[in-house]
């Protein structure tokens, strides 16, 4: 069963915590701090974040001084049901395993 897209909940969380640290600020002032404009700001406040993009988000973070860390769970999956797909780690995947080498010319 596929998994769900995962950027729609990034942008959420962004957005929310975006939207708490510039709480009291007038929207042409956070405009201004974000580096962009006023209906983005709005866009932002009414979470109507189809109108942003994830990349959006995390320049407004950076721009106010946030920093942010990603971090990765992985969940535990049997790969052996899945056909192989040439990525480590993905479908079964495994490394060559390397051959001795013989003198030169063998």
């Amino acid at each position: 069963m596929p998994r769900a897209d995962p950027i729609p909940a990034l942008k959420a969380d962004l957005a929310r915590i975006l939207v708490e640290r510039l709480d009291g600020w007038a929207q042409v002032d956070v405009a201004e701090m974000l580096g962009t404009d006023q209906p983005r700001v709005s866009d932002l406040r009414n979470h109507r974040l189809e109108r942003l993009s994830l990349e959006q988000l995390v320049r407004f973070t950076s721009r106010i001084f946030g920093d942010i860390t990603l971090h990765v769970t992985w969940v535990p999956r049997d790969f052996r049901r899945r056909p192989a797909t040439g990525i480590p780690g993905v479908g079964g995947w495994e490394p060559p395993i390397p051959r001795p080498r013989g003198p030169r010319g063998s």
